[in-house]
């Protein structure tokens, strides 16, 4: 097969998203994470050129199941299947 006829499969990483618990929930570090998620997502929604979504790193803060349901919510909107790699204090 020659590289030009290969399908290629156009998979994001998105790492340490940081997402909190509830909608306006603070900051870490300074960053509203909610909101750069967000803009990131929206901004892949936009392009429309991914095949999957890789999740990585520390996912949410805390670990809070509410803060998993909210980045999933964000991602789930992409319509593309997303696959999660949480870091050693996450539990997905």
């Amino acid at each position: 097969m020659r590289l030009d006829d290969a399908y290629i499969n156009r998979i994001v990483q998105l790492s340490d998203t940081h997402l909190m618990a509830s909608p306006g929930g603070g900051t870490f570090f300074a960053l509203y994470t909610e909101n750069s998620v967000a803009a990131l997502c929206r901004s892949l929604a936009y392009l429309s050129v991914i095949d999957a979504l890789l999740l990585t790193g520390d996912l949410v803060v805390y670990g809070m199941g509410e803060a998993y349901q909210r980045l999933d919510q964000v991602v789930s909107a992409l319509c593309v299947p997303s696959f999660w790699l949480s870091e050693n204090h996450n539990a997905v």
